[in-house]
């Protein structure tokens, strides 16, 4: 009779499987990334331990998507985002 045997964390618990990688959001065409650009609101960037941003009230961070754009950097003035083959610039608006 064959026995399973499940990997054990330190505190002696069988490990939680890794997460599957969420699967990349579909290439957009240019135009359509130039469109979803416009949707973006940024509100806001911190840049701490862990730089994040706020776009259209949500949190995010590199490497998020939203909408169908992903977040390539995060700077003190805007954030860097790429969809469509292109990279677009998002500046913080002015106060």
């Amino acid at each position: 009779m064959a026995t399973s045997v499940s990997p054990m964390g330190s505190t002696g618990h069988p490990q939680a499987a890794p997460r599957p990688k969420p699967p990349a959001p579909p290439e957009l065409s240019p135009a359509e990334a130039q469109r979803r650009l416009g949707q973006l609101g940024l509100e806001s960037v911190t840049l701490d331990r862990s730089p994040a941003c706020v776009i259209n009230g949500r949190l995010y961070r590199t490497g998020h998507v939203v909408n169908g754009l992903t977040i390539e950097q995060i700077t003190a003035d805007g954030i860097v985002v790429r969809g469509g083959g292109q990279r677009f610039e998002l500046k913080l608006p002015k106060s």
